[in-house]
């Protein structure tokens, strides 16, 4: 009875057509994922990488705010240095954007899904260890990611007490 329905449904070339377009539209829509991912996953790679992207990420955002201020503009929260606190930021950017996103990957692809959500959840813990410090407090500003001092953005450590140092 299989075969017969099997071999009904390809031999009806609308059911075909329909699920060879469907099977398209979701490859589509998964490849789109992925590339959106690629975008956005910074905050769920191994923390030894995502936390030299914070200043980075920050250095961008307050170039942007301060030409918006010398613009005459209102500047919003994260694109303000002097009132931004980034490890809070990107918390919050996890969980408005990133959290829910890396869900629904896992379900199209756990093995992937599962080490980002890991990582997602470790890196959340360490940017609430530090949520009310500012950039400066985080990475100098005549510094912002060791280039000049020849500090290793490795030894930015997670905040806690066993790491044996902090993000300052």
């Amino acid at each position: 009875a299989e075969n017969r329905a099997a071999r009904a449904i390809t031999e009806d070339t609308s059911v075909t057509d329909e699920m060879n377009t469907l099977y398209e539209s979701d490859n589509a829509v998964l490849l789109c994922s992925i590339v959106h991912l690629c975008d956005i996953s910074n905050v769920a790679k191994d923390w030894s990488i995502y936390k030299q992207w914070i200043p980075l990420i920050f250095a961008e955002f307050f170039d942007q705010g301060d030409n918006e201020r010398d613009l005459g503009f209102d500047v919003g929260v994260p694109y303000d240095r002097a009132n931004c606190h980034p490890c809070e930021m990107q918390s919050y950017f996890i969980d408005f954007f990133v959290s829910e996103y890396l869900c629904t990957i896992n379900v199209w692809c756990p093995r992937i899904g599962e080490l980002l959500l890991a990582n997602l959840q470790a890196n959340k813990g360490h940017l609430e260890a530090n949520s009310s410090k500012k950039i400066d407090d985080l990475w100098p500003e005549s510094d912002p990611i060791g280039a000049d001092s020849g500090r290793d953005l490795g030894e930015v450590g997670d905040g806690s007490p066993q790491s044996g140092h902090s993000l300052h």
